[in-house]
């Protein structure tokens, strides 16, 4: 059965949780402009934003975990941030995304993500963390890190091929 983001999906009490995680990255890129610069990809103004995300994320962790879970942090934290993409290279790729799967993989690990979630969680929070993504993708024109070219089905994305057939495994 399709899952659309605007229905069929309730909104478990995690959500709301998860959305200022990605409001508050997204206020940054309005705040850190691109600067002016000849160069097709990789505007330098994404490694000022990198660093906001990376001085500011422990606190955005400790914002949604519980008191129990807080000491958690510390392992969950590189997943959370790889999820952004390098700002030494200024580049985002698939790789990057498998760090939201691993973060989201993690916190349904602690508990946090319950089985009831998983809808949810990939037409509220992963479309989210999508459209974030695109908007740091164009703002900062990071570069397709290891695009395949023609052969690949995106340069960027491969995690919303993956959910999209597998709303697809029962269907006959």
């Amino acid at each position: 059965m399709a899952i659309k983001s605007s229905t069929h999906a309730t909104n478990p009490p995690l959500s709301p949780r998860l959305f200022p995680l990605s409001k508050s990255c997204g206020l940054w890129v309005d705040q850190i402009p691109p600067v002016q610069q000849s160069s097709r990809y990789g505007n330098t103004s994404y490694r000022t934003w990198h660093e906001r995300l990376t001085e500011n994320v422990e606190s955005l962790m400790l914002r949604f975990l519980p008191d129990d879970l807080k000491p958690s942090t510390v392992e969950i934290i590189s997943y959370f941030t790889e999820r952004f993409g390098n700002s030494s290279r200024i580049d985002y790729g698939t790789g990057h995304e498998t760090n939201f799967a691993a973060w989201l993989y993690c916190l349904a690990r602690m508990g946090i993500i319950k089985e009831e979630d998983y809808h949810a969680v990939v037409a509220r929070v992963f479309v989210k963390y999508l459209e974030l993504m695109k908007k740091l993708q164009l703002i900062y024109w990071l570069e397709p890190a290891g695009s395949h070219g023609v052969w690949g089905l995106d340069d960027y994305h491969l995690l919303p091929f993956i959910f999209g057939s597998s709303q697809l495994i029962d269907h006959k």
